[in-house]
């Protein structure tokens, strides 16, 4: 083994954490890295399998003043605004029937410019004169592991 190390950064639950100190305290090592040097020697790093489920990443356009609300939640709350949009999710379909809330959903997509349908057609000067929606300040976020 080589005597040049190198800086590792990783997340810990609470609970392997504390198992960690415990087994620090009783065995009488000075460190921490120590006990994890030696798991990670003794470890077949290749054995581990992903926990997560296949990931969707999505981008939707939101109106400023509710990215702004979005943002100071996560901010607030420790938690990260793809995690918001998702427990909002699952709340909105546990809370909706889809056949009681599709005809709402429909009414409100044709009166609000951000969910306006795109046209697979290159827009004329005159179209775009004409079905020019009405500016609506917006944001733009990307949203990845959508797991429902």
């Amino acid at each position: 083994m080589s005597n040049q190390s190198s800086p590792l950064t990783f997340e810990i639950d609470p609970e392997i954490f504390a198992d960690l100190e415990s087994f620090r305290q009783e065995t009488g090592t000075r460190s921490a890295s120590v006990i994890i040097r030696k798991a990670l020697e003794d470890f077949d790093l290749n054995s581990v399998q992903s926990d997560q489920n296949p990931a969707k990443q999505m981008s939707v356009r939101l109106p400023l003043t509710l990215c702004d609300e979005l943002r100071r939640a996560s901010k607030s709350n420790g938690v990260s605004i793809g995690k918001i949009a998702r427990e909002a999710l699952i709340e909105f379909f546990e809370n909706n029937d889809p056949s009681e809330s599709g005809p709402i959903l429909e009414r409100k997509a044709k009166t609000d410019p951000l969910s306006r349908p795109k046209s697979t057609e290159a827009p004329t000067k005159a179209s775009t004169k004409e079905n020019k929606p009405v500016p609506v300040e917006q944001r733009t976020f990307h949203f990845s592991g959508l797991e429902l």
